[in-house]
């Protein structure tokens, strides 16, 4: 049946299911690959390579049969991603733009606040060295508690207290790192939890074809077959 399709799709119920000819071909396939249990002869080879041939067609078909039910719902995806960007293209600006005010204005803030409180402890350690030479004068114990009233009134009415950083109910004030990574290898070795390396393997294949000694690598040479798909299994549509 060289019309009929090799997957099933139900848009509405979001569901998938390979077709009762799809199942058979698929059976055949395995069936005929089940009965070949050495390659000894050329004979046996023969029968091997057709065995393979049609496994491969089922392979084969199948990927393009999950290609051509995907498409449409990635091209869905896709339409739905460019949408939502399009849309929130501007406010994604001006988040960015009023963060970057609300950053600085925080920034300075922290400068303030630092400022106010080294004035303050500066302030209080003044006092303090004034109540201490104060204390030192003293004669009697009544005296000092005196002296040390007088201060704890004096603080309180000349220190000034920093005013706490401005925040917002909604707004979550934390601090971050911008990072930059400048080299890359220095890191690596340094750090090496901070970086991730994934191996090319086309790439190494290319340098050992050249005779190049890649190092890192352990490598040898195997022989694998490649199977064309059989072509008398009918082509299925989707």
């Amino acid at each position: 049946m060289p019309n009929e399709a090799l997957i099933l799709v139900n848009r509405r119920e979001f569901t998938v299911a390979f077709t009762e000819t799809a199942i058979a071909l698929k059976t055949a396939a395995l069936e005929k690959a089940a009965l070949i249990a050495k390659v000894k002869t050329r004979e046996e080879q023969e029968l091997a390579i057709a065995a393979l041939r049609d496994l491969k067609r089922v392979t084969d078909d199948a990927e393009k049969a999950r290609k051509a039910c995907k498409e449409p719902v990635i091209k869905f995806g896709k339409d739905i991603d460019g949408s939502a960007k399009a849309y929130t293209n501007e406010p994604a600006a001006e988040i960015e733009r009023l963060n970057y005010l609300v950053n600085e204005f925080q920034r300075l803030e922290r400068i303030r606040l630092e400022a106010e409180q080294r004035a303050a402890d500066e302030t209080r350690k003044a006092l303090d060295r004034e109540k201490q030479a104060a204390i030192a004068q003293a004669a009697t114990h009544e005296e000092i508690d005196n002296i040390r009233e007088e201060f704890s009134r004096k603080e309180a009415a000349v220190v000034q207290e920093p005013t706490p950083i401005a925040k917002v109910q909604g707004q979550a004030i934390v601090e971050d790192w911008e990072v930059e990574v400048f080299d890359i290898w220095l890191l690596a070795k340094a750090h090496p939890a901070c970086v991730s390396i994934t191996e090319r393997v086309g790439e190494i294949k290319s340098l050992l074809k050249a005779g190049v000694d890649v190092k890192g690598v352990r490598a040898k040479k195997v022989i694998k077959n490649r199977v064309q798909a059989s072509k008398d299994v009918p082509a299925i549509n989707v």
